[in-house]
């Protein structure tokens, strides 16, 4: 995340302190009440997932000053995974590749463990944060869409248009995330990630789901 401010489809994110940002709701007439759901669950869900490598960090609920009411959390030192790629794809090496792809999977097989459907994982939700000098590692983010029975909650909505299985049921299930993973792909000319569905990442997600 940035260290100025900056600004989400329902949220802005604000510096608070060196590695710390808030993340408070937008304003907007028309979605006050849906965006106030979404930070209900992301809220609810940070809490009962608690800490984990590759969960971004939950530090809390700020509500002073009224002006950056929001969710606490840690800052990652390199953006989202979507940003980084359009800048960075052709320098990165192999074997940090190979650990992202790792470290995505140890994200949604943990919040799963959890009965915890994220419903908008793309690349622009898995943040890069250097773990160690030498080390960029990933943290998954922005849990207000998702869905988790146990606690009632419900983000209400599907993965974008691309990221969602057209085969599929009409509905957030493990096999939504699995197959929004697959359809992962990196543009070698232009480092732009798009999707690109078939009915093989349909029946692979609904084997592994």
């Amino acid at each position: 995340m940035a260290a100025h401010e900056d600004r989400g489809s329902t949220s802005f994110i604000s510096p608070v302190r060196p590695g710390v940002i808030v993340k408070r709701p937008a304003k907007y007439k028309w979605l006050i009440q849906k965006i106030a759901n979404n930070f209900l669950v992301e809220q609810k869900i940070l809490e009962a997932l608690g800490a984990h490598p590759r969960i971004i960090k939950y530090l809390g609920w700020q509500d002073e000053p009224e002006s950056l009411r929001g969710l606490l959390l840690s800052e990652a030192s390199y953006g989202n995974l979507q940003q980084h790629l359009e800048v960075n794809y052709n320098n990165i090496p192999l074997s940090a590749q190979q650990r992202w792809c790792r470290q995505v999977v140890e994200a949604v097989s943990y919040i799963h463990r959890h009965g915890v459907i994220h419903s908008d994982l793309r690349p622009n939700n898995f943040l890069v944060h250097a773990t160690t000098p030498t080390s960029l590692d990933l943290w998954l983010c922005d849990f207000g869409s998702l869905t988790n029975e146990k606690l009632s909650v419900d983000g209400n909505q599907l993965p974008d248009p691309g990221f969602f299985d057209p085969n599929g049921e009409w509905a957030s299930t493990t096999a939504t995330d699995i197959f929004s993973i697959l359809l992962w792909h990196a543009d070698p000319q232009t480092s732009d990630m798009y999707e690109k569905g078939n009915s093989h990442a349909s029946q692979l997600a609904s084997a592994l789901s």
